[in-house]
């Protein structure tokens, strides 16, 4: 089983959940739903607490939405776990990432983020956290962008790291989700050009 995963091109660290499931069983599995989609709304409250147009009884909506509504299938199937321990370690991240100063956390962030792309999506809505954190740090400030784009460019520059990656270290052998790989693949295909374009000029500039 762990060949055909190997051949949709999933990220190399996903097999661990083979060999807990194998050890383990698969109620340690459903504990771990519960507990990542726990800690993923308790860490959406904390990234939703940096927006400051939101009120403290909004915010609870949108969490308790996060929560209560039947989103996706990984709440009750196994066999997308992924799925679940992609928007723990998504939303992980984002709040690291917008809530401390501290370079050795944004640097976690950065590994949570990268880890995160385990599930494709998150390559492109990887671009909230990103804006977010520019409305956090700059504000209405819009003299030093390419001063922003230069420090936080390990940062942007983590999808393409994955997508590059995975073209080359982990590829797909087989289709799966074939509409949705187009489009992530199409978008950082243009992303890569115009971080390319934004070197060019930081270079210059």
């Amino acid at each position: 089983f762990t060949d055909v995963y190997n051949s949709l091109g999933f990220a190399p660290w996903m097999k661990k959940n083979f060999f807990l499931f194998e050890a383990l069983g698969p109620g340690i599995f459903r504990l771990l739903i519960f507990v990542f989609f726990l800690f993923a709304a308790i860490f959406l409250h904390g990234v939703l607490a940096k927006v400051y147009s939101l009120s403290s009884t909004e915010r609870r909506l949108i969490v308790l939405l996060f929560l209560l509504a039947p989103l996706n299938s990984a709440r009750v199937e196994l066999n997308v776990f992924h799925y679940t321990e992609a928007y723990f370690l998504f939303f992980a991240a984002w709040y690291a990432l917008v809530s401390f100063n501290s370079q050795k956390l944004k640097f976690f962030a950065y590994i949570l983020f990268f880890l995160s792309f385990q599930m494709f999506t998150m390559l492109v809505f990887f671009l909230l956290p990103v804006v977010h954190l520019f409305v956090l740090e700059q504000g209405a400030n819009n003299k030093n962008v390419f001063d922003w784009i230069r420090n936080r460019f390990m940062l942007l520059l983590l999808p393409v790291v994955y997508w590059l990656s995975r073209v080359m270290l982990w590829p797909s052998t087989q289709t799966y989700h074939e509409i949705t790989e187009r489009k992530v693949n199409g978008f950082f295909v243009f992303f890569l050009i115009f971080i390319l374009i934004v070197f060019g000029v930081l270079i210059l500039y």
